[in-house]
């Protein structure tokens, strides 16, 4: 049998049928509103780490009015203090939870934050504080480059820094004085560092000898020195006579006296007469720490190309032996044009010229550098200490640069020629030294090496000789 409802109760059954769909919507008070409210913590990172070391970041939860877990919502982790996390933004999962994973702890001491941001939320602020990682470095922070007459206690105590890879102040560590060069004292020796990282000695007296005395300060492998001048001056032009004994600096185990010389640029002839046995002249840097030049006779003498700068003359003796000497200094042509040693200090320019007076015996074939011994070509000793770079150059036109390197032992390093006379007016070699030494520089034409049949007039003529360090 077919039932047919009447349109009044078709309607009436819509009616309660709605009414029910809106009593149930309305009891179903568990369920999410998908509109976040409130955002807490979830996982908390540690409140202390090292700098630059990576913790486990912050997590957090998202729930909407009534506490209910929101999955989908999109977190922002912000970042203050120098680091980074591996999440910055990142999404909540089903349980409402969204982490920002690894958190690399900023370089520098100090708070580090994460800021999770939800739009519509409170945000939630995670703090650490980080503190120094291992001692990477050791420095002078004062009392470098006293100076005072021999036997005399310095004004300023010595203060060595140790930071760590960072550049923070490391506190706590334990740091040793000690006197290197000269024969001097220290009234107190060990030290620890403080909240800034310094460690500071007691007095320093220095030894009774003349010389670039030196100290000092060391933290486990680390290792830095400080320098105090006792020395005496001479100027170009001038001279100084001494007796090297006992009482005077032990530097590489020969007694030695040490005197203050300042130069112009230019060129100087420095020369020295001694009585004492192994006797050598040398000129060193302002530290005395590398050698500029150096002839080891009783009479020694030696040209130098200089630098306006500060460096000092040394007169030594073999080790153990003692003797009178005079040292002299003088102006001097820079003109390189005999088969003599000319030493050229680091940071000097010349202006030479390449003639057919020139010294042939340079080139040297057997080095196994060229096929020919018997061109011009003008030769210079640089003192160069391992580990330093140096740029070599030569300009020149319309001579046709060629300019080559020899190492310590004689051996060729490298050359360089621009391959067309001319084509470029400079040639420059960049290099870093793998064993200190005198290394030898030959600045030549490539024209008059190999004869070139097609230009003329680049075989002889002027250039400029640099020696600096880049």
């Amino acid at each position: 049998m077919t039932r047919i409802f009447s349109k009044s109760a078709a309607l009436a059954f819509l009616a309660v049928a709605a009414a029910g769909a809106i009593v149930a919507c309305g009891d179903d008070s568990t369920g999410p509103s998908g509109t976040p409210a409130a955002v807490a913590a979830s996982v908390t990172p540690p409140a202390t780490a090292q700098v630059a070391t990576a913790v486990q970041g912050p997590a957090v939860v998202v729930t909407d009015a009534g506490g209910n877990p929101i999955p989908g919502v999109e977190v922002t982790f912000d970042v203050a203090g120098g680091g980074a996390v591996q999440y910055p933004i990142a999404t909540t999962d089903a349980q409402g939870v969204a982490s920002a994973g690894l958190w690399q702890v900023g370089p520098k001491v100090g708070d580090n934050t994460v800021t999770a941001n939800v739009d519509g939320a409170s945000p939630v602020t995670f703090t650490l504080t980080s503190s120094a990682g291992p001692a990477a470095k050791i420095s002078s922070q004062s009392g470098d480059g006293q100076s005072g007459a021999p036997g005399s206690t310095l004004p300023n105590p010595l203060v060595a820094r140790v930071v760590d890879g960072g550049g923070n102040p490391k506190a706590g560590e334990n740091v040793t004085f000690a006197v290197v060069v000269g024969g001097g004292s220290l009234s107190s020796t060990a030290a620890t560092t403080n909240a800034s990282g310094d460690a500071t000695s007691g007095a320093w007296t220095l030894g009774t000898g003349q010389c670039a005395q030196r100290a000092s300060a060391t933290d486990g492998s680390l290792k830095t020195f400080f320098t105090a001048s006792s020395r005496s001056s001479i100027a170009v032009g001038g001279n100084a006579a001494g007796t090297l004994s006992a009482s005077d600096c032990v530097i590489n185990g020969a007694f030695t006296d040490e005197y203050d010389l300042t130069t112009p640029a230019g060129a100087v002839t420095v020369s020295m007469t001694s009585t004492a046995p192994g006797a050598t002249l040398n000129m060193v840097t302002a530290d005395g720490t590398a050698l500029i030049a150096q002839d080891v006779n009783a009479a020694a003498t030696f040209r130098l190309i200089t630098a306006a700068s500060s460096k000092a003359v040394a007169a030594t003796a073999g080790a153990g032996s003692t003797g009178a000497y005079t040292v002299s200094v003088a102006n001097a042509s820079s003109d390189v044009t005999t088969c003599g040693k000319v030493y050229i200090e680091i940071g000097a320019s010349t202006n030479q010229a390449l003639s057919t007076t020139d010294c042939t015996t340079n080139y040297n074939p057997a080095s196994g550098d060229w096929s020919k011994s018997d061109v011009a070509g003008d030769a210079f000793l640089v003192y160069i200490p391992a580990g330093t770079t140096v740029r070599i150059s030569e300009t020149a036109q319309p001579l046709d640069a060629l300019l080559s390197l020899y190492s310590p032992s004689g051996s060729l390093i490298t050359y360089r020629d621009n391959g067309g006379v001319g084509a470029s007016g400079t040639e420059s070699i960049t290099y870093t030294a793998t064993t200190s030494g005198f290394h030898r520089i030959v600045a030549g034409s490539y024209c008059l090496l190999f004869e070139d049949p097609y230009q003329a007039g680049c075989d002889y003529g002027a250039y400029t000789l640099s020696v600096v360090k880049p």
